[in-house]
C-alpha cells in the first residue's frame, strides 16, 4: 500500500504538468487541490487505518476512467474557484498575440466551460460519453498489447526436412 503524494501520483493526465523535478512530473499548482479532492472522493480509509494511507476499492484503470470522465467538471470547478484563471485564459485567447498560446490547462478549461454553455449539455451525458470513450481506449490498448505478446511468443518455424541445417 502506498501513501498518496500529489507529485508522484499517476492519477492525472500528464498534459497538466508544469515541469519536472528530478524526473518526477509536477502537477500544475492550480489543479492540485481539485485532484486531491477527486482522489479522496474515490478512495477510502477503513476503520483503524492510518489516514496517511487510503484504499482504492476499484481497479486502477476504473479510477483512471472516472478521472477522464470527470476532468471537464473538475476544470469547471477550478474555473469557479479561481476566476482569475478563466479571465487570464480568455484574455490570452482574445489577444491572439503570436507566441502567446494557451496552455493545455487553459484550453481544456475554456473548452469545458463553453461545452457546458451549450443548450443540449447534460453533465451526466458528458460523464457517460467520456467514461465509455476511456473504456474503449483501454480495451484497444489491451488488444494491442495482447497482439504484441502473441506475436512475440509465436513458435519459430522449423527447418523443412529437405533443407539441411549446418
Amino acid at each position: 500500500m502506498r501513501t498518496f503524494d500529489i507529485n508522484n501520483a499517476r492519477l492525472s493526465t500528464e498534459v497538466y504538468f508544469s515541469g519536472n523535478r528530478v524526473d518526477k512530473p509536477l502537477l500544475d499548482s492550480a489543479f492540485q487541490s481539485i485532484h486531491v479532492d477527486f482522489f479522496n472522493d474515490n478512495t477510502h480509509i477503513f476503520s483503524g487505518q492510518s489516514s496517511a494511507t487510503r484504499n482504492l476499492t476499484v481497479p486502477h484503470h476504473v479510477l483512471l476512467h472516472r478521472l477522464s470522465a470527470e476532468t471537464p467538471a473538475l476544470l469547471r470547478k477550478l474555473a469557479t474557484a479561481n476566476p482569475s484563471l478563466r479571465i487570464e485564459a480568455e484574455t490570452t485567447l482574445r489577444q491572439a498575440v503570436p507566441g502567446t498560446l494557451l496552455t493545455k490547462l487553459q484550453a481544456d478549461m475554456l473548452s469545458a466551460i463553453y461545452a457546458a454553455e451549450q443548450p443540449n449539455f447534460g453533465p451526466a451525458k458528458e460523464y457517460d460519453l467520456r467514461f465509455a470513450a476511456s473504456e474503449r481506449a483501454y480495451v484497444k490498448k489491451l488488444a494491442i498489447e495482447a497482439d504484441r505478446r502473441e506475436h512475440l511468443t509465436l513458435p519459430t518455424p522449423k527447418a523443412s526436412s529437405q533443407e539441411k541445417v549446418w
